[in-house]
């Protein structure tokens, strides 16, 4: 028997009990349905996930700290100053390295509005060194005591809140930030606050809070307020951190393990994206684990529509072997109503699948959280891999279901299934 009569036989059998193959047919694509979506919900975590870490800032940026001498247990104390950059620049792998000095420092009143935003002291190379756009106005320049320069991030309007109403700068289409007037200051001393003026934005991200200003600003404001900034015992450039960036993602860890030998603590936004990644995979098991029960649940459907096919063509079964059907041919006719019956189940649930997606995605953008992210914001996402995964899927539960009846039906006596009403 060829394939094209084996197949076509097969169709021919199914079409003839319509009703059942429906209802299986049907059993199979619910499976393959909640399969799929199931792991589509898991997949639009992870994009969600990693699109987060990427507005967070750069996996390939570390930042260095002094360990807490207390907690240490090292007998050698270890601090932040020029030598430390110059010692972490010959680490192999690492493409720029940038202090940060940080204290007492916050944006006390912004035109209208009020925030707690950190102030960093940077050097003036920082944005160019580590790719950070400046979107509008320039980078840091000249250091002036009498008004601070000061770059603000881009998100800057969500992070500001009005002092005589409980909204923030993002509805208010008059406040410019480039020309707004800004104070900076400490909540220790609100009394003694300092001028500042807006020359740049930087694109920032959702997770970004801070303002920079130069160096040598931070540390005169610092001095002014008499907050106590990083402190190395007569050690020279004493800085809160060190920032440090690497070539290339691959080769984080080991710059990472190395500054570690050196005595330094650091953290990576890699630490954040393997805890979310762990997660991740903990979710999709689960999720794709409640959708394969009904798939699982379809498969019974499948071998039981078999058996009872085999009771009803007992004497059909008999007569082709009689006339030399061989064993082989039987067993491929059965297997391949099965494998067609979840085939169809896969193509019909895919479809389905695609449309649930769709309209969750619709729903999605339409609520408060949808319209923060934007129009590319999903809650279900189907790759072209997962659609086809879905469908040797569905076949391969077609044919294990198929498997035992069809093995049944080569093992029936030709006589006695003759003999069969």
């Amino acid at each position: 028997m060829n394939n094209r009569d084996l197949l076509s036989m097969s169709l021919r059998n199914l079409w003839r009990r319509k009703l059942r193959t429906f209802l299986t047919l049907l059993g199979v694509m619910i499976g393959a349905t909640s399969i799929v979506i199931m792991l589509s919900l898991g997949l639009a975590i992870q994009e969600q996930q990693q699109s987060m870490l990427e507005r967070m800032g750069s996996l390939s940026t570390i930042t260095v700290s002094a360990p807490d001498s207390s907690s240490s247990g090292s007998v050698r104390r270890v601090y932040l100053d020029d030598r430390t950059l110059s010692d972490l620049s010959t680490i192999s792998g690492v493409q720029a390295v940038a202090p940060i000095t940080s204290g007492d420092l916050t944006i006390l009143s912004y035109g209208n509005y009020r925030s707690f935003l950190s102030v960093q002291g940077i050097k003036p190379e920082y944005f160019r060194d580590f790719e950070i756009d400046i979107i509008e106005g320039h980078e840091l320049r000249n250091s002036n005591k009498n008004r601070v320069q000061v770059i603000i991030p881009s998100n800057v309007r969500e992070l500001l809140y009005s002092t005589t109403r409980a909204q923030d700068a993002t509805k208010d289409k008059s406040f410019d930030p480039l020309r707004s007037r800004l104070t900076l200051g400490s909540r220790r001393n609100a009394h003694l606050t300092f001028p500042a003026q807006v020359v740049g934005v930087y694109d920032s991200n959702s997770f970004s809070a801070d303002v920079y200003i130069l160096e040598e600003d931070m540390k005169y404001l610092l001095e002014r307020l008499g907050a106590p900034g990083p402190s190395g015992s007569g050690r020279e450039s004493i800085y809160s951190q060190i920032q440090v960036k690497v070539d290339d993602v691959a080769n984080v860890q080991s710059v990472r393990d190395e500054i570690t030998e050196r005595g330094y603590q650091t953290r990576s936004l890699q630490d954040i994206a393997e805890q979310m990644n762990q997660g991740t995979i903990i979710i999709q098991a689960v999720l794709g684990g409640i959708g394969s029960i009904s798939l699982i649940v379809a498969a019974i459907g499948i071998a039981n529509t078999m058996v009872m096919s085999i009771y009803e063509r007992t004497r059909e079964i008999g007569v082709m072997k009689v006339i030399g059907a061989s064993v082989s041919d039987v067993r491929r006719i059965f297997l391949t109503e099965a494998s067609l019956i979840g085939l169809l189940g896969g193509v019909l649930g895919i479809a389905l699948s695609i449309g649930i997606s769709q309209l969750l995605n619709y729903i999605f953008r339409s609520t408060e959280a949808g319209i923060r992210l934007g129009a590319d914001a999903v809650i279900s996402i189907i790759p072209i891999w997962l659609i086809a995964l879905s469908l040797i899927f569905s076949s391969l539960i077609g044919l294990m279901a198929g498997y035992f009846p069809a093995k049944r039906a080569t093992k029936l006596s030709a006589i006695e299934a003759i003999k069969t009403e």
